[in-house]
């Protein structure tokens, strides 16, 4: 008996040994074909963005091949590239809106330190910022310096802009039948006006985010 105990302790171990020696192989084979996945993904996403800039327009971005095959952080980095390219910003955000919370969640960006994407992560109507001002009013708002402008005096919104080295932003709401998606900003180092195209560029970013949602 006490023989016969240990052979079936034996043959338990081993079992359980070729168990576990199978699930490891198994979640090494699916690692490896996620990792070949998200290869593919990191080059099917960086052909799509060569081809935006390739076509170097307000709009590119809404190219029929390109929202084909776009997911949506693709069309979203495409957008805030076409923001500082055709644009000419030297720091763009793109804030999606949140119904359920009434509030705009940042979900790309270009250009800014972790500390600025960390205090401006939600913005709701209270927040004394240009993207809650346009998510409220509906329509652009336009702060050629934010150290003169009545949206930032006195408010703690101020400071981080500045330490993130934007001193000029136009905000504007992205609106398609009437519907609010939420804001792209433009951000600039020095006081000035928005460029002639940002217009175009936020009108095409709210239909190409339409088309791939």
């Amino acid at each position: 008996m006490p023989a016969a105990s240990a052979l079936t302790s034996e043959l338990a171990a081993a079992v359980a040994d070729r168990q576990r020696a199978v699930r490891q192989r198994a979640q090494i084979t699916a690692q490896r074909q996620q990792y070949l996945i998200d290869v593919e993904v990191r080059a099917t996403r960086r052909a799509l963005l060569r081809l935006v800039h390739r076509r170097d327009g307000p709009d590119a971005f809404c190219d029929p091949d390109f929202l084909a095959c776009a997911d949506r952080p693709t069309l979203y980095q495409a957008i805030l590239q076409t923001a500082v390219t055709a644009g000419g910003a030297d720091r763009a955000d793109l804030q999606l809106y949140d119904r359920s919370a009434a509030a705009l969640r940042l979900v790309a960006q270009h250009g800014f330190t972790a500390e600025f994407l960390t205090f401006f992560a939600t913005v709701d109507t209270s927040t004394p910022t240009a993207c809650a001002a346009a998510m409220s009013t509906r329509r652009p708002v336009v702060v050629h310096d934010i150290t003169f402008s009545p949206v930032f005096a006195g408010q703690p919104t101020l400071e981080p802009l500045l330490a993130a080295g934007s001193r000029a932003v136009t905000s504007y709401p992205l609106i398609t039948r009437g519907e609010l998606f939420g804001v792209l900003s433009f951000h600039y180092r020095r006081p000035q006006l928005p460029h002639h195209s940002t217009g175009l560029i936020s009108w095409s970013a709210a239909q190409a985010i339409t088309y791939v949602s």
